[in-house]
């Protein structure tokens, strides 16, 4: 995706300014290989994406919260090149945050399994007291 300023010339436009960002097939955007593992991971998945506008590049947010578990959950993978005492750093603040937290670990190659998705229509069905 691409986004550019530009100023009209005569009978031609010139570019002054162009962004681009990277997106999925889903126009999702994402921000390196493992962003866009994680993404593909929970393409049939309820999710929201996190993006860090207005923050650092380093700063440490969660990709996704993944919303269709037991409750919201904060997914996190770090760039693989991550060092150490930021991944470190990363899981302090993810710990604090108001949501579990699942960890994809910079040094770990392969994606551990996500949390399990939950069906609440059948939960909350199943638990409802006189229906079966």
């Amino acid at each position: 995706m691409a986004i550019a300023t530009f100023a009209l010339k005569g009978s031609y436009a010139e570019i002054r300014e162009i962004a681009l960002m990277a997106v999925d097939g889903r126009w999702i955007p994402f921000a390196g290989e493992r962003d866009h593992a994680l993404l593909e991971a929970l393409a049939e998945r309820d999710f929201v994406r996190c993006l860090p506008y207005n923050l650092p590049v380093d700063a440490p947010i969660a990709t996704a919260v993944l919303l269709d578990g037991d409750g919201p959950i904060a997914l996190y993978a770090p760039a693989p090149d991550m060092a150490a005492n930021h991944e470190e750093e990363l899981r302090r603040i993810a710990a604090e945050g108001i949501y579990p937290a699942w960890h994809w670990p910079a040094g770990v190659f392969d994606m551990p399994e996500l949390p399990r998705r939950v069906d609440h229509v059948a939960r909350s069905w199943s638990t409802t007291p006189g229906k079966h």
